[in-house]
């Protein structure tokens, strides 16, 4: 069943209703007809009816609107009762909808001021309405909404109707829009509304409620366009940044209206319409309220009313009585949807695929800058003023494989090299898993190899620890003058002496080549070659010079920068570009760990997800480069994978499946075992 999005005129509707089911009405007396009617236009959206639902929903207090903004809701609920006694039956006998029956939902959009046949000049309230959307099973067949959503649970459900507390706010990226949900109760576990985050949708995976279904918080939510604006530029954006976009997105879109009423008003007018009255386009509207007569009606009274204040008392615009027009969504609110969706479904996402990622060779290197920023925030007792904390001394250690894919990450709350060693120890526990050889024939990359050498080895003696060699000509040239003019020659030289050819990056179809190194006793020879031949210079070399240089030939000696697989890049410079890629996501704004945390991990995802890779690290072929390939650089891999399980139940031909590869692995901030 198909369902259009065109505009929702409630007097269009209901004539065209009135043509179409014309043989289906309810007749008094009429046996026959006791089974098969649709519609009891005595009782079915009348003036009287629909009077009653406004009456009803300012009662109850809890809903915040225009007049014209429940009328509306009147109506569509009206549609809605109608729609679905013709698709439901009578007693459970479901028959075909009637030949013509106009469809609408689950977006129903009010008549415009372009689409109006009225005078709008008049009455620019009336064209103000926000569309409504319907959270109904009706226009959701594949998704359980009418369902207890309890595990396991199978008893039946009794439907109460629509939400009681009526409609709520859902921001939008350029307009907003109302939800309204069904109530329902199950014998078990009680009353539900599809609109109840604690009660019903906390109860689903995520990324099935995101297939166009609004993103649901407790008093209000966004449309799905909005989340997945927040989610796509929040790596790009800082929250300001993003609420100002938004709100501008709004403004433009307020005014808009706002010119296609002044046209239509200056139509009227030229038409003698209007004659003296001259129209006014309202700031604020005004929110809806239960006039004595109505209060009377024998129903109980609204729990929260809103009492209009003195016009003395304050100015239009800062009286709760009145309501802005498409108000952008707060900088709170738009954190606290991306945190949550994060926390969801995002973190989880990132660290299951971070634990497919392989490699023989790693090269591993920490930052300090990010760690630095991931502070903690506390309330202190009898004070307004957050206490700033920051743990996390060691900095943030990364490990990236020849791929250039981010393998494992975490802050290290100290400098001990045993916190960088079990983060290679569960890397290790995961090549095995998925037999690649790391533990018996891997290669470690450091920046200071007789540091880590002894840590690493004591916990798997088969690993080979190696030194990156930008980081050893680094040593080099910082002891060297910075007045000196052969600077840029040296660095050069050193490149020769200790190069045999320099690595050649990929081009076209090719992979490119890693640097071929000189065997131990040639890169010792040349070094004390290039330091006698700058000697002679006698501006390049400092007072510490000698030492440092000296410890750097000792590495060479050592067969520090021998590598075990000379075929696979092995270096430190993948660490250093993701290092810039973290250090910028908070560059100049403040940040908090909760936050640090997400963002690494969300753009450790969307990073690795479409590198170009070199195939040095796996198998192509290998079952996670084949899910890899499947998402085609797409991050949303429970979506993904969702979609992959329902192609394989429809085909029977397997498709590639996310693993779940060591799931008591952590990355980011990691507990510390005091073992």
């Amino acid at each position: 069943m198909s369902f259009n999005s065109n505009v929702f005129d409630p007097e269009t509707v209901k004539a065209l209703l009135k043509l179409v089911l014309k043989d289906r009405e309810k007749k008094a007396g009429d046996h026959k007809n006791t089974n098969n009617w649709l519609v009891d236009w005595g009782k079915d959206w009348t003036k009287e009816s629909i009077m009653e639902e406004i009456i009803r929903i300012k009662k109850k207090g809890d809903c915040v609107g225009t007049e014209e903004q429940m009328r509306f809701l009147a109506h569509v609920l009206e549609y809605m009762e109608i729609l679905g006694r013709a698709l439901i039956g009578h007693a459970g006998k479901k028959k075909p909808l009637p030949t013509a029956f106009p469809i609408y939902g689950p977006q129903f959009t009010p008549p415009h001021v372009d689409y109006c046949q009225d005078c709008a000049a008049k009455n620019p309230e009336k064209y103000l309405v926000e569309p409504i959307y319907v959270l109904s099973p009706i226009f959701h067949p594949h998704f359980p909404l009418d369902k207890c959503p309890v595990p396991g649970c199978s008893k039946p459900v009794e439907r109460k109707g629509f939400s009681s507390t009526g409609f709520r706010t859902i921001y939008g990226l350029e307009h907003n829009i109302k939800v309204i949900g069904m109530e329902y109760a199950c014998e078990e576990h009680k009353g539900f509304s599809t609109t109840s985050v604690d009660k019903f949708l906390s109860f689903f995976k995520p990324w099935l409620l995101g297939v166009g279904l609004p993103t649901i918080f407790e008093r209000s939510g966004f449309t799905a366009q909005l989340a997945d604006f927040v989610r796509e530029f929040r790596l790009s954006l800082s929250i300001g940044a993003m609420q100002e976009h938004i709100h501008q997105l709004h403004l433009q879109h307020n005014f808009r209206q706002k010119l296609k009423w002044a046209k239509q008003a200056n139509c009227e007018k030229e038409k003698g319409l209007l004659r003296a009255f001259i129209p006014g386009y309202p700031e604020v509207l005004q929110q809806a309220e239960l006039t004595k007569e109505e209060e009377n009606n024998g129903v109980e009274k609204r729990k929260h009313k809103c009492v209009k204040p003195e016009a003395s008392a304050m100015s239009q615009h800062e009286c709760s009585w009145w309501l802005k027009i498409n108000p952008a969504p707060s900088e709170h609110l738009l954190r606290s949807e991306y945190e949550r969706w994060m926390k969801e479904e995002r973190l989880a996402e990132s660290e299951q695929y971070t634990r497919t990622l392989a490699g023989t060779v790693i090269g591993a290197d920490s930052t300090i800058k990010a760690a630095k920023k991931a502070n903690m925030y506390q309330q202190t007792d009898g004070s307004k003023q957050l206490k700033v904390s920051n743990l996390l001394e060691g900095g943030l250690l990364t490990l990236v494989n020849p791929d250039c894919e981010l393998v494992s990450w975490r802050f290290l709350f100290s400098n001990s090299i045993l916190e960088a060693v079990r983060a290679i120890k569960e890397f290790g526990q995961r090549n095995e898993v998925m037999g690649i050889p790391f533990n018996d024939m891997g290669e470690v990359c450091v920046d200071c190899c007789c540091d880590f050498r002894g840590s690493i080895q004591d916990a798997n003696p088969n690993l080979s620890v190696t030194q990156d060699l930008m980081h050893l000509e680094g040593r080099i040239l910082s002891s060297v003058s910075k007045k000196s003019p052969h600077c840029g020659l040296l660095a050069h030289e050193l490149s020769k002496a200790l190069l045999k050819e320099p690595s050649k990056p990929p081009h076209g179809n090719s992979n490119g080549t890693p640097a071929v190194y000189w065997d131990a006793k040639t890169q010792v020879q040349n070094m004390q070659t290039v330091w006698q031949k700058f000697k002679v210079a006698g501006d390049v070399w400092t007072k510490e010079s000698e030492a440092i240089f000296l410890r750097q030939i000792k590495h060479v000696q050592d067969g520090c920068l021998q590598r075990r697989h000379p075929e696979i890049p092995s270096h430190t410079s993948g660490n250093e570009n993701w290092h810039g890629r973290i250090n910028a996501l908070t560059r100049g704004d403040a940040s908090s760990l909760t936050a640090i945390v997400l963002l690494i991990a969300d753009m450790a995802l969307r990073h690795n997800i479409r590198l170009k890779l070199r195939n040095f690290s796996q198998p192509a072929n290998s079952p996670s480069r084949q899910f890899r390939a499947a998402a085609l650089g797409s991050p949303y891999l429970s979506l993904i994978d969702a979609l992959l399980r329902e192609m394989e139940k429809l085909t029977d031909i397997a498709q590639p499946v996310f693993l779940d590869i060591c799931p008591q692995h952590q990355f980011g901030l990691v507990p510390t075992n005091p073992k």
